[in-house]
Formats: C-alpha cells, sequence, structure tokens
C-alpha cells in the first residue's frame, strides 16, 4: 500500500468525477458498476475500523448511483472481511436499504483462502 495516494492521483479518473465522465463519454452510451479499489477495507484497519470504512464506502457509491444513474447503474459494496459479523450486517444493510447490485469479495482474504471455516457465514 505504499504511496496509495500517489498512486490513486496519478489516475485521475479514479477520483475525479469530471474527467471520468469525460473518458465514458468518448464510448457513446458506457456506464459504470461502482466498486471499491485498492486498498480493501481490511487491509486498511483492524476488524473495527475496517467496518467503518466498508460503511462509508458504501454509503458514498450508493450516492453516487442515486445520482448519477445514467452513469452508475449501481455499486457491488465492499465488506469487512476480517470482521465476520460485520461482514453479515454491511451485505444486508447493503441490500435491503442501499440496493446494491452485488457485494465484491476477493478470492484471498489477506493470505487466506475464502473456504476457510472462519469465512463460512459469508
Amino acid at each position: 500500500m505504499k504511496d496509495m495516494g500517489k498512486r490513486t492521483r496519478s489516475i485521475p479518473v479514479l477520483v475525479d468525477l469530471d474527467e471520468r465522465f469525460r473518458v465514458m463519454d468518448c464510448f457513446g452510451n458506457y456506464r459504470h458498476v461502482l466498486a471499491l479499489c485498492t486498498p480493501f477495507a481490511e487491509q486498511t484497519g483492524g476488524p473495527e475500523l475496517s467496518s467503518v470504512l466498508a460503511q462509508i464506502a458504501n454509503d458514498f457509491m450508493a450516492e453516487l448511483a442515486q445520482r448519477y444513474p445514467d452513469r452508475f447503474p449501481g455499486f457491488v459494496a465492499a465488506v469487512p472481511i476480517n470482521n465476520m459479523d460485520a461482514t453479515v450486517a454491511e451485505i444486508h444493510w447493503a441490500v435491503k436499504t442501499l440496493g446494491t447490485r452485488g457485494v465484491q469479495i476477493k478470492t484471498n482474504i489477506s493470505g487466506h483462502p475464502l473456504d476457510e471455516p472462519g469465512f463460512e457465514p459469508l
């Protein structure tokens, strides 16, 4: 995660909606389903912090999708996979309240495969 801010700023479409829309306009009726880019919530903080970060990310992506439905038809929710209780709760919240189109889950969770027993509630 070294210099993630610098890396993100070097790709303007990740942080600048006007630039993203300009690029999208080059492709006609092009639309994006929003997803959180790296670093993921569980890579950024412990179980408590990752839960808060996932909530903030999901609320923001839901807001963008609602504000620009012609650009962003939906989003896939971020989950704090290092906190399984919070993950299950966030999935329910994101689906029932925010209207997510899916959940973003990686195949390798901080070096652990998804078939480990600790991930079973997911």
